[in-house]
């Protein structure tokens, strides 16, 4: 599968490309080095949801995360709220101008 992927990227000259969900939008940034266009996270759940609490999907998962989300060009979450807890869950790593509010 990641050859097909790398393949497809390669040989298209896409001006975006929107990863839609985490594990999706965490592959789109491993293959940034063959994407040209501009790689957008588009975190359709709350923050909360996906980060911050045990048993969610990407708790306790930052080590592996942090350089993902590095290499986005755009994040794109559902309120203020979720801007804000992104911004201090990653305060490190986020500049502000790189989350937008999805409406």
């Amino acid at each position: 599968m990641l050859k097909q992927l790398l393949k497809f990227f390669i040989n298209n000259n896409f001006d975006f490309v929107i990863g839609v969900a985490g594990d999706r939008s965490f592959i789109l940034a491993l293959l940034k080095s063959v994407i040209k266009g501009k790689i957008i996270f588009w975190n359709h759940q709350s923050v909360d949801a996906h980060f911050k609490g045990v048993g969610t999907r990407y708790y306790n998962e930052k080590l592996f995360i942090d350089p993902l989300i590095k290499k986005f060009d755009e994040i794109i979450v559902l309120t203020n709220y979720d801007k804000e807890k992104l911004e201090d869950y990653y305060h490190s790593v986020f500049f502000q101008k790189k989350i937008k509010i999805g409406h």
